[in-house]
């Protein structure tokens, strides 16, 4: 399995036989008999079916690749639904805790955690530390549900979600949709939505090392829904974590930057009807950038006390922000906005929430739809390296 030359495809359906050859024709019937037998390069296809199993380095070795280009692939086969549920007494559905594991490509699965007893799933490190972290993970296309904790708990470097629905994940109003505690890593074009806590909670109780996350592009709305704390997503503890380009409605609090945050950036995001704060910088954050946010709907809309924030070309309250259907939360602009060509230019959001470059005016339009906001084909944006 050293090259692409020799990867295969390793096929799982539930009606397969461990003892088959693995193929489309002949495939096996559980996921870990295929990782058992899978490397870098191959693609474990997963057939049509629950599987009452998960993918986890605590159940055997799981060898990832190298590099993207000879990634480790587990994916529903195209057009099939899968789901993983395994049974009860199990803590996670997927977990990622070997360096062995790394650039691992998992896409197209429902994870239900229903019967677990913690995460839906959790990527981090075991013995002998940190250096055995699972990293280079990127979870694609896929639906994260009914976790009792969080739905997925990230505390490792370089981990890429993208596309997710992550959603009536937890009990309490600890428990978050995704929580990171690990640095660099990408939450791109998911919707999170209903989970207990926080959608997306970046923090590190080390005080350090949450850093350089990325939470770009995603509807964050919803949340808090035991209806006490939780914001759309909070950036806390770690430097030069951004939230640029999402839509964020219906949570207690829109975006949150707090507990030693240094040098956060909070970019084109569009911050609608919350049921308190729509964008509130807290006084434990330093050098916190806002700019380019559209705020609108939430009382109040923006709240800083932080240290030396930057603001500035934000359109916060007041002002009708001219969308499309404000009542049914699209938030694309009409050509009346006083959001259009009202922005600066900005690092990191040359593209919209729709993937349309900026500007398509005289300037940036302020919030995360660029006018006309015509949605452009579903791509992925540029993975972080």
């Amino acid at each position: 399995h050293a090259s692409l030359a020799f990867a295969v495809e390793r096929h799982v359906a539930r009606t397969g036989n461990d003892a088959a050859a693995g193929t489309l024709a002949a495939p096996f019937r559980t996921i870990r008999h295929a990782l058992d037998r899978a490397g870098p390069g191959d693609t474990v296809y997963l057939h049509a079916g629950t599987y009452p199993e998960g993918v986890s380095t605590l159940d055997g070795v799981i060898r990832g690749g190298t590099s993207w280009a000879n990634a480790l692939v587990i994916a529903a086969f195209p057009g099939d639904a899968v789901v993983l549920q395994p049974p009860a007494g199990s803590d996670r559905v997927v977990m990622l805790a070997d360096s062995r594991a790394s650039y691992v490509v998992i896409r197209g699965l429902s994870i239900d955690a229903r019967n677990m007893r913690r995460e839906g799933v959790k990527v981090t490190w075991t013995s002998p530390g940190p250096s055995n972290a699972s990293h280079h993970i990127r979870i694609e296309d896929s639906e994260v549900v009914n976790a009792p904790r969080h739905g997925l708990l990230i505390g490792a470097n370089q981990i890429e979600l993208v596309r997710l629905r992550v959603h009536q994940n937890g009990t309490s109003d600890f428990d978050h949709g995704i929580y990171i505690t690990g640095a660099d890593n990408l939450v791109d074009g998911c919707d999170v939505f209903q989970n207990a806590g926080w959608g997306v909670h970046v923090y590190n109780g080390a005080g350090s090392g949450a850093d350089r996350n990325v939470v770009r592009g995603n509807r964050l709305h919803d949340n808090a829904r035991l209806g006490r704390r939780g914001a759309g997503v909070i950036l806390s503890s770690g430097a030069d974590n951004r939230a640029i380009n999402n839509v964020v409605f219906g949570n207690e609090v829109g975006i949150h930057v707090d507990y030693g945050a240094v040098r956060a950036r909070v970019y084109n995001n569009t911050v609608l009807a919350q049921t308190d704060d729509g964008i509130h910088i807290g006084a434990q954050a330093r050098d916190t950038d806002v700019r380019n946010n559209l705020i609108f709907g939430s009382f109040p809309n923006f709240v800083n006390a932080g240290v030396r924030t930057t603001t500035g070309t934000n359109l916060i309250g007041n002002v009708n922000p001219g969308f499309v259907d404000a009542a049914n939360f699209d938030a694309h602009l009409r050509g009346s906005s006083a959001a259009i060509d009202a922005g600066a230019t900005l690092d990191g959001v040359a593209i919209d929430y729709d993937l349309v470059p900026r500007p398509q005016g005289f300037a940036y339009d302020v919030g995360a739809f660029e006018y006309p906001g015509v949605a452009a084909p579903t791509l992925l944006q540029p993975a972080l390296e």
